[in-house]
C-alpha cells in the first residue's frame, strides 16, 4: 500500500522556517515532559487522614488475583481506573505465569504509588513498611548501571521521597529525593546470590524488597535479610510505591506490612 508522505526536500525547507522549527522544539519538549510528568500524591486544598500504616490506617494492597490474563489494570494516561493505586508512568497489566497471577510491566520507566482511604480521605502514612516481590524477566535496551527495582517510602511528590533500590551494577542504595535532587544516604553491595557471572543483578529470580521507615529509622531488606540502614528526618509522612527501570518484570504481593 502506498502512503502519502512529504518530499524530504520540502520538509527540509520547512525546517528552515523559524516558526516551524519552534513548533518542532515545543513538540519535542512536551513529549519529553509527558514521559517524566510531575506527580503530587497529596495536592494542596484537600483534607487528609494521617497515621501509621496499620488496621486504623490500612491499605488493601495488590496481589493481582482479581484480574483476567492480559487485563489492563491502569496506565498513567487514565489514573481513574483504580482507586487503590495510581500508575504515574507507563502501564500495569495482569499476566499469568502458569496458574500464578502476576502484575506485568514493560514500561522502561514504570512508576506506581499506593492510595489508602479512611473516612473518604486519602491517607498520609507516617510509619510504614512497604514490600513487594519482582521477577526481572529481561533487561531492556538502554539499561544503565542504576537501572533495576526500586521501592518508594514516604512519597509526597515525584520530587520528594525516599527510595530503596537494587541495581543492575550490583549495588543496593537508600536515597532521598528532595526538591528533585537525589542524595545517597546508604549504599552496599548486593549478596552474591543475586548477581550473575558479570556481577550484575540477576534476571530470572524472584526478589522481595522491604523498606521499613519507622520514625527517622530507614531499613532496607532484600529477600528477608536487612542489608542497609540509615537515619533521616526530612519526610515524616507520605505514601509508598514501585519503580522499575529498563526491565520487563513480573510484580506480586505489593503491600504494607503490619
Amino acid at each position: 500500500m502506498k502512503t502519502n508522505t512529504l518530499p524530504k526536500s520540502f520538509v527540509a525547507a520547512l525546517r528552515r522556517i523559524p516558526l516551524f522549527r519552534s513548533l518542532l522544539l515545543a513538540s519535542a519538549f512536551l513529549a519529553a515532559s509527558a514521559a517524566h510528568a510531575f506527580y503530587d500524591a497529596f495536592p494542596a486544598g484537600y483534607s487528609y487522614e494521617s497515621g501509621p500504616a496499620g488496621t486504623s490506617y490500612p491499605w488493601i494492597g495488590e496481589d493481582f488475583e482479581a484480574y483476567s490474563n492480559g487485563f489492563l489494570i491502569e496506565c498513567s494516561s487514565n489514573k481513574a481506573r483504580m482507586s487503590h493505586l495510581d500508575v504515574t508512568s507507563g502501564c500495569l497489566y495482569s499476566k499469568y505465569a502458569g496458574t500464578w497471577r502476576r502484575g506485568w510491566t514493560t514500561t522502561y520507566n514504570f512508576r506506581a504509588v499506593a492510595i489508602g482511604w479512611k473516612n473518604g480521605k486519602k491517607i498520609k502514612w507516617t510509619d510504614q513498611v512497604p514490600q513487594y516481590r519482582a521477577y526481572i524477566d529481561s533487561w531492556q535496551a538502554g539499561a544503565t548501571a542504576t537501572s533495576g527495582l526500586h521501592i518508594f517510602g514516604r512519597y509526597r511528590t515525584s520530587d520528594d521521597l525516599y527510595v530503596a533500590s537494587v541495581r543492575r551494577d550490583g549495588l543496593a542504595t537508600i536515597k532521598r529525593k528532595w526538591n528533585g535532587v537525589y542524595t545517597t544516604l546508604a549504599q552496599t553491595s548486593l549478596p552474591a546470590s543475586l548477581l550473575d557471572a558479570n556481577g550484575q543483578l540477576k534476571t530470572g529470580v524472584w526478589i522481595t524488597l522491604r523498606f521499613s521507615i519507622i520514625g527517622n529509622q530507614l531499613k532496607f531488606s532484600v529477600n528477608g535479610t536487612q542489608i542497609l540502614s540509615t537515619t533521616s528526618g526530612t519526610f515524616s509522612w507520605g505514601t509508598t510505591g514501585i519503580r522499575t527501570d529498563y526491565v520487563n518484570a513480573y510484580l506480586d504481593d505489593w503491600k504494607l506490612v503490619y
